[in-house]
């Protein structure tokens, strides 16, 4: 089997290849960065719930004693 069977060379072929390796090596760097920024984001809300379930029930408390 050729690659002259897809009427293109197989020098443009190969070409055509690396670069979408580099395509797909960008997109996956890509993803992974969005995914460690999501991870982080989701920490942040986390803490900022844990915060605010502190304060709600410090408020209850304070309202429960006067």
């Amino acid at each position: 089997m050729t690659y002259e069977c897809y009427g293109v060379p197989a020098a443009q072929l190969r070409q055509s290849l690396r670069w979408l390796d580099e395509q797909l090596t960008d997109v996956d760097y890509a993803i992974s960065r969005h995914e460690r920024k999501k991870t982080e984001l989701e920490i942040e809300r986390d803490r900022i719930l844990a915060q605010k379930d502190e304060i709600e029930a410090e408020l209850k408390r304070k309202e429960s004693i006067e």
